[in-house]
């Protein structure tokens, strides 16, 4: 079974949320509020947050306390978990 969406997947699915395959040690989880496949990360908090692109200027997210958060595409990157950096996410999808 393939666990990646292709482009014809991603036109009727959307990502629900994901989380570290570690969860026992790990414990990362992120749901996707607005439908897309990006969230932004501060690794300080260890936490994700969600944006609409849509919304967004080119500049991404600041966190108040740290700073500039890295932007994370779970469809464009290797898919390790920006948490731990060590185990794979897991991706849950839903249909429109």
């Amino acid at each position: 079974m393939d666990l990646y969406l292709d482009a014809e997947q991603q036109k009727t699915r959307r990502i629900a949320f994901v989380h570290c395959e570690d969860e026992d040690k790990c414990g990362f989880l992120f749901e996707f509020t607005y439908p897309n496949c990006t969230f932004y990360f501060c690794k300080e908090h260890k936490k994700g947050y969600g944006a609409d692109l849509n919304t967004l200027t080119g500049a991404g997210m600041d966190c108040e306390q740290h700073g500039k958060m890295e932007r994370y595409d779970i469809l464009q990157e290797d898919n390790v978990c920006p948490s731990c950096e060590k185990d794979m996410l897991a991706i849950i999808s839903v249909g429109r």
